[in-house]
């Protein structure tokens, strides 16, 4: 488990690092933020949107290619 987390660590740093980041994830970053906002909506509020849901999922999707891709070039 410790080893897991080491590595996440790195891998989060290189995506930090990584020169083409903010080009590449800031869109899905700027999601990220919506996201958390329809979470809050639906833990506090009680307001859930089936659509929003789906819509996040979408973009993690998105997230997650894009960030394999700049880990792939960071050979972490």
């Amino acid at each position: 488990a410790e080893r897991k987390i080491v590595k996440l660590n790195l891998a989060a740093r290189a995506l930090i690092l990584a020169k083409d980041t903010e080009k590449s994830l800031g869109d899905s970053i700027e999601r990220f933020g919506e996201a958390m906002d329809l979470r809050e909506e639906a833990d506090y509020a009680h307001r859930f949107s089936e659509e929003g849901a789906v819509s996040v999922i979408e973009d993690a999707k998105i997230f997650l290619r894009k960030a394999k891709a700049i880990l792939r070039k960071v050979k972490i």
